[in-house]
């Protein structure tokens, strides 16, 4: 059934229409995913529907409701979606099947914004699909409170080392350095690039302008 259901998300979002698939409710968003169209047909509603109430699933399909209609506001945003990838189809699959593995693992509801926010971020070209994944990733497996602490130390350098700062060096939100203390190396952190793009095109998205990225060598954003 999972197989099913990322291929006809894939569906979805390459050749339907969101919102007109989500005016009514969860539960029939979920056949229209199921059957890739929003006319719910009769003969498998009773199949279907030992899918979608049993808790888990119903749980899920909420996320999931919630993750579409707030990533994809308009069908041109699904059209730039799938514009990304060209004819790579095989490469498409694999992101959608990457989606509905996230969107599971998410627990809190402002993540699923985030995750939303990232995904818009991809149809307007202002990251790239390798970034997309690795951003969501984060998401999945940093804490609420941590998510929304990493803007708190944007613009400040040389913070001390703690543990939720450790944490964000592991998905790369964060610099480390050493610096020779009393004859110990003492490590020091401040925020990465990529620190910065998931605060400017994920967790802040509305007010990205107040993130500023780093600049090249040559001057250039990144």
């Amino acid at each position: 059934m999972m197989k099913d259901l990322i291929s006809n998300v894939g569906i979805v979002i390459k050749d339907k229409n969101i919102q007109e698939l989500a005016t009514e409710n969860t539960v029939n968003f979920v056949y229209g995913l199921l059957t890739g169209d929003k006319t719910v047909i009769p003969s498998i509603i009773k199949n279907t529907s030992e899918l979608v109430y049993s808790v888990p699933n119903i749980i899920f399909c909420d996320k999931m409701y919630s993750f579409l209609t707030k990533a994809f506001s308009d069908y041109e945003m699904q059209v730039k979606f799938a514009a990304r990838f060209e004819k790579d189809n095989a490469r498409y699959n694999e992101t959608v099947k990457k989606i509905v593995q996230i969107v599971e693992k998410i627990d809190f509801d402002e993540k699923i914004d985030w995750f939303a926010n990232l995904t818009r971020s991809v149809c307007l070209e202002l990251i790239d699909i390798e970034a997309y994944l690795h951003y969501s990733t984060a998401i999945t497996m940093l804490s609420v409170d941590e998510l929304k602490n990493l803007k708190t130390i944007y613009g400040q350098t040389e913070l001390p080392e703690t543990p939720t700062l450790s944490n964000y060096f592991t998905y790369s939100l964060t610099e480390r350095i050493f610096r020779v203390k009393y004859g110990v190396m003492i490590p020091q952190y401040t925020i990465s690039k990529q620190g910065i793009e998931l605060i400017k095109y994920g967790i802040e998205f509305d007010n990205s302008s107040k993130y500023i990225l780093p600049e090249t060598k040559d001057g250039d954003k990144e």
